[in-house]
C-alpha cells in the first residue's frame, strides 16, 4: 500500500510538472512594427508668378494637382486595450504639373494674329517625413488616427518652358524657336520643414493563427500647413492610398513559480 502511494505521488509530481512547462510563459508583445508603401493624390494650392531667381514671363500660376509615393517604416506601442501611440519613419516623393495659358495678340505677315502661350513648370519634391501618433482600435478592429507629419526637405527639381501653341503653324518668339524659356535645376528659397495634419484610417487582416503578422489597407487626408515658400503661396494637401505590413512578436514573461 505504501509503495502504491508512493509511487502516485511521484506520478502526480511529474504530471504536475510537465503541464507546468507546457504552459508557454509569453504574452502578445505592447510593441509592434512594420512597412507601408502609399500611393499620394496631391492638391497644390498656388498663387505666384515665378519660381524665386527664375525668368519668366507667366502671368500666374494657380491650384493645381499631382501625384507622388511614399514608402516607410513604423513602431507602434500599445497604452491600453484600444489605444496605441505611434512612430513612422518616411521617404516622401511629390510631383506637380503646372500649367497657365496666356492670350495675345501679335503681327504675323503684316495681320494681326490671337496667339495662345502655355507657361508649363514641372517639379519634383522629396521628404524625409517624421510622424508622430496616436490611434484608436475599435472592437472590429477598424483604427482611426491622427498625426503630426514634419517633413524635413531632401531635394528640389524644376522644368519649365513657354510654348507658342497658336497660330498652330506659324510665328515665333524673338529667339527664333516656338518654345522659349526652357530651363531646369533646383527649386531656391524653400522652406526647409513642410508640416501636415494627418488623419487615416486602417484595417488589418491576420496572416497566421497567432496573430504574428498582419497586413491591410490604409487611407489617409493630410493638410498642408504652412507654403512651400515665405514669399510665395505654395501648400501641399494629399490623400493617400496605401498598404501596411505589420509584426506584432510574443514577449517572454517570468514564471510565477520558479521550479528547483
Amino acid at each position: 500500500m505504501t509503495k502504491s502511494l508512493l509511487m502516485f505521488a511521484c506520478f502526480f509530481i511529474c504530471l504536475t510538472n510537465t503541464m507546468l512547462f507546457a504552459q508557454l510563459p509569453y504574452v502578445k508583445s505592447n510593441y509592434s512594427f512594420g512597412a507601408s508603401a502609399n500611393f499620394l493624390i496631391i492638391s497644390h494650392i498656388i498663387d505666384f508668378n515665378n519660381l524665386p531667381e527664375v525668368e519668366s514671363c507667366c502671368p500666374h500660376y494657380s491650384d493645381a494637382n499631382g501625384s507622388g509615393l511614399s514608402f516607410g517604416l513604423f513602431a507602434e506601442r500599445r497604452i491600453d486595450a484600444f489605444s496605441y501611440i505611434s512612430l513612422a519613419l518616411s521617404y516622401v516623393h511629390l510631383n506637380a504639373d503646372l500649367s497657365s495659358p496666356e492670350f495675345k495678340w501679335i503681327v504675323i505677315n503684316d495681320q494681326p494674329a490671337l496667339a495662345e502661350i502655355n507657361h508649363k513648370l514641372t517639379s519634383s519634391l522629396s521628404y524625409l517625413s517624421v510622424e508622430p501618433g496616436y490611434k484608436y482600435s475599435t472592437p472590429i478592429g477598424l483604427t482611426f488616427g491622427a498625426a503630426l507629419d514634419l517633413n524635413f526637405l531632401l531635394s528640389t527639381k524644376y522644368n519649365q518652358s513657354e510654348i507658342l501653341v497658336k497660330p498652330e503653324n506659324e510665328g515665333t518668339f524673338e529667339n527664333g524657336k516656338r518654345i522659349r524659356y526652357e530651363l531646369s535645376g533646383n527649386i531656391k528659397e524653400t522652406s526647409v520643414l513642410m508640416a501636415l495634419l494627418n488623419f487615416y484610417a486602417e484595417f488589418y487582416f491576420k496572416l497566421d493563427n497567432f496573430n504574428l503578422y498582419s497586413i491591410g489597407p490604409k487611407i489617409s487626408y493630410s493638410y498642408g500647413l504652412n507654403s512651400l515658400f515665405s514669399d510665395r503661396k505654395w501648400r501641399i494637401s494629399y490623400f493617400s492610398l496605401g498598404l501596411q505590413f505589420k509584426y506584432n512578436p510574443f514577449s517572454e514573461v517570468s514564471s510565477p513559480l520558479e521550479p528547483k
